[in-house]
């Protein structure tokens, strides 16, 4: 097993994969909780469906956008403070999209939104890869990759016990 007493692994190594981890599955939760949600946003905006996920395609495309902003930074600063600060950010965005008052701010929230969770996925994962053992990268990887899924069922577990009430 990786985790042995055996295993090289360290203490910041297991958090850092964790955190990452976390982080990647936070970003999909935040994301597909706003999807389940859109009945009721095009409800409180007066529109239609199509018109609000238009805020799927903001938010998707300016994700590159945003690794490559925070793969720059997080490469300047070091990645652990620009991996705090991406999920602070787009923590606090994900947040602003529920006070919105009309659909076109609605828009540049959801693009500010993609932009901070485009910087997610790069930086955890070069983090966890620098501070894992060689021969660990391909399970950690797969690990990573998981978070979104996972985001994806909490996102709808969440959705399905408490939109109902």
């Amino acid at each position: 097993m990786v985790f042995s007493k055996a295993s090289p692994w360290t203490g910041a190594a297991i958090h850092t994969v964790t955190a990452s981890y976390l982080a990647w599955t936070m970003d999909a939760y935040d994301f597909f909780l706003m999807v389940f949600v859109f009945k009721d946003i095009a409800a409180q905006f007066g529109t239609s469906i199509p018109r609000i996920a238009v805020a799927v395609m903001l938010t998707l495309a300016c994700k590159p956008i945003g690794a490559f902003l925070f793969g720059r930074l997080a490469d300047y600063f070091g990645r652990r403070p620009i991996l705090m600060l991406d999920v602070l950010l787009y923590s606090l965005l994900s947040f602003a999209i529920a006070f919105t008052t009309g659909l076109w701010t609605f828009y540049a929230v959801c693009a500010c939104f993609g932009v901070a969770m485009g910087g997610v996925w790069g930086i955890g994962a070069s983090l966890s890869m620098e501070t894992i053992p060689g021969k660990a990268r391909g399970m950690v990887s797969g690990i990573l990759q998981s978070g979104y899924p996972s985001g994806y069922l909490v996102a709808s577990l969440v959705y399905g016990f408490f939109m109902p009430r």
